[in-house]
């Protein structure tokens, strides 16, 4: 049979296991996109994106120098167009 020591060595070591696994499986996302990431997200082209912008769709970061988008915004704008 097993001691309790034993056993919960061997599940320390799985448990280390496992999260390293999930945390090669899961990186981090990001949150701030830009123009082409965007319309890759949306399904747009990256000039429908600058419509959008344009038109004050949803508001534009500086990132770098960049424009950049949040994702949140992003959500809140499809939610919004819901019919």
């Amino acid at each position: 049979m097993f001691d309790e020591e034993s056993v919960n060595g061997w599940l320390d070591r799985l448990a280390e296991m496992v999260a390293k696994r999930l945390k090669e499986m899961s990186p981090v996302s990001k949150r701030l996109y830009s123009y082409d990431e965007v319309a890759a997200y949306i399904g747009r082209t990256p000039q429908a994106v600058r419509h959008l912008v344009m038109k004050k769709a949803f508001p534009v970061h500086k990132y770098d120098d960049k424009p950049a988008i949040d994702v949140r915004d992003l959500d809140a704008w499809i939610d919004s167009n819901k019919e």
